[in-house]
C-alpha cells in the first residue's frame, strides 16, 4: 500500500505514461516542474510550488499559468555545466528528503540514460529518489535503513551496482536471498529476482544499487 500523501515530486520534460501512479500527490505536496515538465504539471491539474530549467521547453502559455498560481520560475542560463534535472534535485532535495520523480522518458535515449544517472548521483544520498515510469518504479538505495522495494508477490525485482560495486546486500522477501552479498559493477547476479513474501526489502552498507520493480500486469 502506498502512502496516502507525498513530500515531494519532481516532474520532468518528456514522456509521462498515463498509468502511473499519482493519487499520493496532494495539496500538501511540493511540486517542482522542470522546465518542459510544467505542459505535464499543468495538463495533470497540479500546483507548481516552483518552475527550473533554461525554458527551452516550457511555452510562454505554461510560464504564464504558472505565475498566475505564484509559482516562483527560476531560470537559469542556456550554456551550463548541469542539466536541468540536476538543478531542479538541487533545489527539491535541499528542502524534502523523500522525492517522487515522474516524466523523463521517451526521447533521445542519451537523455534517457542521463537522467538514471543523475538521479544516481551520491550528490542525494541524503535522499530517497523514486523514479516512477511506465510499468516500473525506479528507486536508488544508498547505505542506510532498509527499504520496501515490493508489495505486490510475484513481482519482477533488479538490484543493479552503479558507481562500482554495492556491499553489505540484504533482502527480505525475494526468491533468491542476499546476506551481506557484495554485488560488482556490471555482474549481472542481481537481475530478475522475484518477490515471494511481502514486503520485501533491500538494505546496503555501502555503494549505491539502482532497483528496479516491474509492475505485475
Amino acid at each position: 500500500m502506498r502512502a496516502t500523501s507525498l513530500s515531494a515530486v519532481l516532474i520532468l520534460h518528456g514522456e509521462l505514461a498515463p498509468t502511473i501512479y499519482l493519487a499520493d500527490v496532494t495539496e500538501s505536496t511540493y511540486v517542482v516542474a522542470v522546465d518542459g515538465g510544467l505542459a505535464h504539471t499543468h495538463r495533470l491539474g497540479l500546483t507548481p510550488n516552483v518552475v527550473v530549467g533554461d525554458m527551452d521547453s516550457a511555452t510562454d502559455a505554461d510560464l504564464a499559468w504558472a505565475r498566475e498560481l505564484g509559482a516562483r520560475i527560476e531560470v537559469s542560463p542556456g550554456d551550463k555545466d548541469e542539466t536541468d534535472l540536476e538543478l531542479g534535485l538541487a533545489h527539491i532535495t535541499a528542502r524534502h528528503s523523500q522525492v517522487v520523480v515522474i516524466g523523463g522518458e521517451g526521447g533521445a535515449p542519451g537523455h534517457l540514460f542521463g537522467n538514471l544517472l543523475s538521479l544516481a548521483s551520491t550528490n542525494w544520498a541524503h535522499s530517497t529518489i523514486e523514479w516512477r515510469i511506465a510499468n516500473a518504479t525506479v528507486r536508488i538505495l544508498h547505505p542506510g535503513k532498509p527499504w520496501v522495494v515490493s508489495e505486490h508477490a510475484g513481482e519482477r525485482v533488479s538490484l543493479l551496482p552503479v558507481h562500482g560495486s554495492a556491499a553489505g546486500i540484504e533482502t527480505t522477501g525475494l526468491q533468491w536471498s542476499l546476506n551481506d552479498a557484495e554485488l560488482r559493477a556490471g555482474q549481472s547476479r542481481g537481475i530478475s529476482n522475484k518477490t515471494t513474501e511481502v514486503p520485501a526489502t533491500v538494505s546496503l552498507t555501502d555503494g549505491v544499487l539502482v532497483i528496479v520493480t516491474e509492475d505485475v500486469l
